[in-house]
């Protein structure tokens, strides 16, 4: 075989061994998809109005991947957390919900009745990204009733697209209780 058609068979060869290697190592090690950090911490406004508290959940959602984000939905959950089930767990009753992101993204409504019902923000079809390294901070606010103040839990859940190519869906999330007596507050 002459040794210009080794060398390029050779080289070909490496190629293609090169870049099956690169598939490999990027499929393996998950670069080009995207990585959320969620961040929280809570104060409550005690006594804010005829027996009603406010507990403030602030929120720093941050791209921490070098992958766009690309925002599908959110969801803040409060949950009830102050019986205990019957297996002896804690009985976690969801009763109040916040998206995070409108206050920040959206328009404020012009319509008095949707301020009214507390629909202020309108964020429509989102087109809503986080390029890397960006971040938002948000807080979202629950009223709350005093004589019901206890123990309770709060579940944030975030979609976005997953990697650069087929954009699949993808859920971070995070979790923690709150305690009134122990959240700073006025």
């Amino acid at each position: 075989m002459d040794v210009r058609i080794t060398a390029e068979l050779a080289q070909t060869v490496a190629i293609v061994g090169g870049a099956v290697w690169a598939l490999f190592l990027y499929r393996k090690r998950r670069r080009g998809q995207v990585r959320v950090g969620l961040q929280h911490n809570e104060r409550l406004l005690r006594h804010w109005s005829d027996n009603r508290s406010v507990l403030l959940v602030r929120l720093r959602i941050a791209n921490t991947s070098g992958v766009l984000y690309r925002h599908r939905e959110a969801t803040a959950t409060l949950m009830d957390a102050r019986k205990e089930s019957n297996s002896g767990t804690l009985r976690l009753v969801p009763f109040k919900q916040a998206d995070p992101f409108p206050p920040v993204y959206g328009t404020i409504s012009d319509d008095a009745d949707s301020i009214e019902s507390g629909e202020t923000f309108v964020l429509e079809d989102s087109d809503l990204m986080l390029e890397p390294g960006e971040y938002v901070e948000t807080e979202i606010a629950f009223v709350l009733d005093d004589a019901k103040l206890g123990l309770m839990a709060v579940q944030v859940l975030i979609m976005g697209s997953q990697g650069r190519w087929g954009r699949k869906g993808h859920w971070w999330g995070t979790f923690f209780y709150v305690d009134p007596r122990t959240v700073p507050g006025h």
